[in-house]
């Protein structure tokens, strides 16, 4: 594995135009193949109260067409040249997914560069726009119980701080934006000084390095905006939310507050959430789901964050079976990572997982593109990857259960416990 990872790193190469845009190179000429993945250090942290879901608004708006390039044209010319297209928004950046043959690289940069230079803001699309998203918030949050709780435990469980509130904005904002807001905003955060270009497949570099140069080079850079963020106060006691939908199972989620990415216990942390729940061997699955049969199945959801974000836990309870009684089970759980060490079964076998997860992360050109990208932001580097695996695998049973007691303790967590309506009410709807 250790060849493995220095070949890698040997084959990536980083480079800064002189208007700021970061270009990071991967050559890989295994198939005439190329990733283009670009990310934008914008997310709804960004945003401010009464605009929020400004940073997923642009995302749409970012295939609505240029200067050169009208509306719906992005998805066709690369769809033409045999390629495919993506792109997400979360609490932190932007990410724009490009895949297509290596012989399309000219074609995709004219693209790209028309959009980061010019994109078409005008009142037609912004009004159209504004009624899908609207659509895409009632379909993907408010139809889905778990969506909902998991805005409400954000919303609980940070006072100050952006992440409060939801990617896709609240829906009282998405009703008031304003075309003013969403031209301010682009024009503060999506400047080539605020951006990484990854590039990783069948490429030359010299060529390609001129072709960035062609294409982006001449874009101007603006300053971005240096906002102090609030920091989030420490929470010092156990916060508690309820929501009544018409369920048929209870269910609950719960969130402690963890560290950003850069620190040292984020490695631990991962280790944890795996020894928790990763597969059937995992703790929270043998006792809650297999063993005292409490839950029908429980998930979580901890990933890199530029701010203190959380580590998630969600269940949904058995039939018969109460929130309550699945709460005591995991609290039970989280008390024993906390008193006792883990086994080195159970400690070998998560940073075997982590190790697999590593490899799989650097088997294509876009999961390449999407890894590097993720640790130059992050991380700060995207060289911080290549230390990655040595970082897990030093990692003791201590290490771990100082990690849990720092972080997965009562006093910062908040829960959301779902309950169900009567059944009256299942029925009315």
């Amino acid at each position: 594995m250790r060849e493995q990872i220095e070949a890698l790193a040997a084959s990536v190469h980083q480079y800064r135009l002189s208007n700021g845009l970061q270009i990071i190179l991967h050559e890989d000429h295994a198939l005439p193949q190329v990733a283009l993945h670009t990310f934008w250090r914008v997310g709804s942290r960004n945003e401010h109260p009464g605009a929020t879901g400004l940073a997923h608004f642009i995302e749409h708006l970012m295939f609505n067409g240029g200067k050169n390039y009208g509306p719906n044209q992005f998805d066709e010319i690369m769809e033409a040249h045999g390629g495919a297209n993506n792109a997400f928004t979360n609490q932190n950046i932007t990410v724009y997914q490009n895949s297509f043959p290596a012989t399309a690289l000219s074609a995709v940069f004219d693209l790209e560069a028309d959009r980061m230079a010019g994109l078409l803001l005008e009142r037609r699309s912004f009004a159209a726009e504004r009624k899908v998203i609207a659509s895409e918030r009632r379909s993907t949050v408010e139809s889905d119980h778990f969506e909902l709780m998991n805005e409400k435990l954000w919303a609980t469980a940070f006072e100050v701080h952006p992440y409060r509130w939801p990617v896709i904005g609240w829906p009282q904002d998405i009703q008031r934006w304003r075309l003013a807001d969403l031209r301010e905003f682009h024009h503060c955060y999506y400047t080539p000084n605020n951006a990484i270009m990854v590039l990783a497949g069948d490429l030359d570099r010299d060529e390609t390095l001129r072709l960035c140069e062609h294409y982006f080079g001449g874009l101007p850079s603006r300053p971005v905006p240096v906002r102090a963020l609030p920091v989030e106060p420490p929470q010092t006691a156990p916060r508690r939310a309820e929501l009544r939908l018409p369920a048929h199972l209870p269910a609950f989620t719960c969130g402690y507050h963890t560290p950003a990415s850069r620190h040292p216990d984020h490695f631990a942390l991962h280790l944890l959430e795996i020894i928790l729940v990763a597969g059937q061997s995992s703790r929270l699955y043998r006792r809650l789901v297999d063993g005292e049969r409490l839950a029908t199945w429980v998930r979580s959801d901890y990933g890199p964050s530029l701010d203190p974000g959380l580590f998630i836990l969600t269940l949904q309870c058995n039939p018969g079976h109460t929130a309550a009684e699945c709460e005591e089970a995991l609290a039970q759980e989280l008390q024993r990572l906390r008193d006792e060490p883990v086994s080195a079964a159970e400690l070998r076998k998560a940073q075997n997982i982590c190790r697999a997860a590593f490899v799989r992360s650097l088997t294509t050109l876009a999961s390449k593109a999407d890894t590097l990208g993720a640790f130059a932001v992050y991380f700060d580097d995207y060289r911080q990857l290549f230390d990655a695996l040595e970082h897990y695998a030093a990692l003791t049973a201590a290490d771990l259960q100082a990690a849990a007691n720092a972080w997965l303790n009562p006093n910062q967590g908040t829960t959301v416990t779902l309950h169900l309506e009567p059944q009256e009410a299942l029925e009315e709807r």
